[in-house]
């Protein structure tokens, strides 16, 4: 009882801290145009934006990692997710870039670089979280001997490519560009890539699938730069522009470790473990 209270504490106070950092980095991303814009690479001042987020990322680092010692790995990276949700939150949507930019497909172009980025941040934040915070306790090697590379391995990779359900959950259900909607449509997206990672690969540790929703989502930017026929604020105004387009690079951030650590425990469900390491050989 009192270890779950302790539990419950330590999660309370690691969401409401997170939130509490993640708005402080909203004022560095300002658009030329007084806006808050949605992305780094749009703000006014694109090094002090990066600046920003970067030490917000190191504090939000900091409080997945006490989280995580206290709960587990994937519940600290919720955590930073929480505190990326409510930065963005405070952010404009693709409608800002569409009538502030070029109307050009480079703006499409510059947002799959930025997303792509963000996946590489993600990524950098799982690592860290992992290496200091522990790994997963649930995840069972295949056999006696060292577990499947949780970056480099074959079992990696395949857990990494349940990211792609990212884009058919954007597909269906990105249907405006509400912020709400956006970070919602992502969290989906990361619930998929989390459940269908882990049973897909159930012996390494699922470090590469917290990222990679985010890096199939800048491929979505790349397919939405090929459909778009027309200037990019026409295409807003008429309903043509791809819905590939709608989320954002942190949207895709925060809602992917949000999503992934929800779908890991969801998995849990799916998934038996032996409690005598014998019958794991087979």
């Amino acid at each position: 009882m009192i270890q779950a209270i302790q539990r419950n504490t330590v999660l309370f106070v690691g969401l409401l801290l997170a939130g509490l950092i993640g708005a402080l980095a909203a004022p560095a991303l300002t658009s030329p145009r007084g806006a808050p814009g949605p992305t780094l690479f749009h703000a006014e001042s694109i090094f002090g934006a990066v600046v920003a987020v970067l030490l917000v990322l190191g504090m939000l680092a900091v409080i997945g990692i006490v989280v995580a010692r206290f709960l587990n790995a994937a519940v600290g990276l919720f955590v930073v997710g929480a505190g990326l949700f409510v930065l963005t939150g405070q952010l404009e949507t693709v409608q800002e870039l569409a009538f502030a930019g070029n109307g050009s497909r480079s703006t499409l172009v510059m947002l799959a670089v930025e997303t792509a980025v963000w996946a590489g941040l993600a990524l950098l934040m799982t690592i860290v979280v992992f290496a200091l915070g522990g790994p997963l306790p649930d995840v069972e090697p295949k056999e006696y001997g060292q577990p499947p590379h949780p970056l480099l391995s074959a079992d990696a990779f395949k857990c990494a490519a349940a990211g792609a359900l990212m884009l058919p959950a954007i597909w269906l259900i990105a249907q405006s560009p509400m912020k709400g909607q956006m970070v919602g449509t992502a969290v989906a997206g990361g619930v998929l890539a989390g459940l269908a990672g882990r049973l897909f690969s159930p012996h390494v540790q699922p470090m590469l699938v917290f990222a990679s929703p985010v890096l199939f989502g800048a491929i979505g930017h790349l397919l939405a730069m090929i459909m778009l026929k027309q200037p990019m604020d026409e295409a807003f105004v008429t309903g043509n522009l791809s819905r590939f387009a709608l989320p954002m690079p942190i949207d895709l951030a925060a809602g992917s470790l949000m999503g992934v650590a929800i779908g890991l425990g969801w998995a849990k469900a799916f998934l038996q473990h032996e409690d005598d390491p014998k019958d794991v050989r087979g």
